[in-house]
């Protein structure tokens, strides 16, 4: 008998292709790589496997293609220990697939064709998280979210999730404009520091975010908050914290009731490849938090879960086990 999932996480799976060369060429350039690889990805997948790996109990809902790349996702996901119920295969859409380019200091480009992850609709999502709440609703605790997948498939996860009583934490990657409708259903929202630039600039507000000035990034967290109440009023502005991840600079939290900002540093680390270093703190962040560890514990945690990620090549093949890890 399966154990019943404390994680959800809604979203995209998408085959990674990776070429790893000394720089992204650029415009009309071509240039010779130095190695190939074909690996499982996709942000909801990834933080999938990453809540897994460190021994949360993880559901994951989600849709590929009738072809060999989604057969031998489904395949990986249940070897992972994911519970599949909620993956479904399509024929009229192939799975999504994303290309990637790392260059010699482990940053990198992406470029993504969604393929089937587009094609869950809003009633698609809500007949399986019915079927899901009717098996598991007094053991999930979080549900996650990202970008990579129809936005009013999200807007309806999200509101489900709600009426189910989860916390939902919500990764809107890659940023798409608006995203104010889905901000104010979601308890956690967790963006880097592109993406809350990109978000204020939707509401209006041009201003540079200094990384290095924790009031400046609580003041922009503070906006985007603020923001969400006057559209949507108080009672109806569900978001309570902003977590800004920064990369190797660690992570920022902001709580709505303290209107507070609290900085914390990464560790030192060599890093190889930066592809699902996000998604590896995100699916850490849902494990802990469906284990009861406070945020500020879980955020902490979760940037030691990220940084041992970026030592390794590639998104899941460098998620770390919870034997890896020394909180």
């Amino acid at each position: 008998m399966s154990v019943p999932s404390k994680v959800l996480v809604v979203g995209s799976a998408m085959t990674d292709l990776t070429a790893y060369t000394p720089k992204i060429p650029a415009v009309g350039e071509t240039i010779m790589g130095s190695s190939f690889q074909t690996s499982y990805g996709g942000k909801g997948a990834n933080q999938a496997v990453q809540s897994a790996r460190l021994g949360a109990p993880t559901a994951f809902i989600a849709t590929v293609g009738q072809d060999s790349y989604g057969d031998s996702y489904v395949n990986a996901l249940v070897k992972e220990g994911i519970d599949t119920e909620g993956v479904m295969q399509i024929a009229d859409s192939s799975t999504g697939i994303a290309v990637i380019w790392v260059d010699g200091n482990g940053m990198n480009s992406i470029v993504i064709v969604p393929g089937a992850n587009m094609k869950m609709t809003p009633d698609d999502v809500t007949a399986r998280l019915q079927c899901f709440f009717a098996t598991s609703k007094d053991s999930v605790k979080v549900a996650l979210l990202q970008n990579e997948i129809d936005l009013d498939a999200n807007l309806a996860t999200l509101r489900c999730c709600r009426t189910n009583d989860l916390l939902t934490v919500f990764n809107p990657a890659p940023y798409t404009s608006p995203c104010s409708n889905l901000i104010h259903e979601c308890s956690i929202l967790c963006v880097n520091e592109v993406e809350l630039q990109m978000m204020l600039r939707d509401f209006g507000i041009l201003q540079a975010v200094e990384l290095s000035s924790d009031d400046a990034l609580l003041q922009s967290c503070l906006t985007v908050v603020d923001h969400c109440v006057s559209l949507h009023g108080d009672a109806n502005c569900h978001l309570q914290h902003i977590i800004v991840t920064l990369g190797a600079l660690g992570a920022v939290w902001v709580s709505r009731e303290s209107r507070q900002a609290v900085r914390f540093h990464a560790p030192v680390v060599k890093a190889v490849d930066s592809v699902g270093a996000g998604d590896s703190f995100l699916g850490c962040l849902a494990a802990c938090l469906a284990d009861d560890v406070s945020l500020g514990d879980a955020i902490r945690m979760s940037i030691v879960c990220a940084s041992f990620s970026v030592q390794s090549r590639g998104a899941q093949p460098s998620y770390a086990y919870k034997r890896d890890l020394t909180f």
